[in-house]
């Protein structure tokens, strides 16, 4: 950005990306989207859930982690992002 921020613009900013802040927003905790999409099963909880490294494995079974990539292949390249690792490598355990 290079540009300077404020003390209040800082602490503005960590609030909003903050777990808690994450969850209560619907654009970046859409469940309802994902379970439109089938990439999550509708009752067991929420998208954003506690907020830890890797704690996706627990929910990501089946063909579901194959599905992902296609997804995040597809997201990452109509933004001009290439060659990123799987996701398993993004995350580790």
């Amino acid at each position: 950005m290079d540009k300077p921020l404020s003390a209040d613009q800082k602490t503005s900013i960590l609030k909003e990306l903050s777990i808690d802040a994450m969850k209560k927003n619907e654009a970046t905790n859409d469940t309802e989207l994902m379970i439109r999409l089938g990439m999550f099963k509708s009752g067991e909880g929420e998208f954003v859930r506690k907020g830890r490294q890797g704690g996706w494995r627990a929910y990501v079974e089946g063909d579901m982690l194959a599905r992902l990539e296609e997804w995040k292949e597809k997201s990452v390249k109509e933004i001009g992002i290439e060659n990123l690792p799987p996701l398993e490598k993004l995350w580790p355990q």
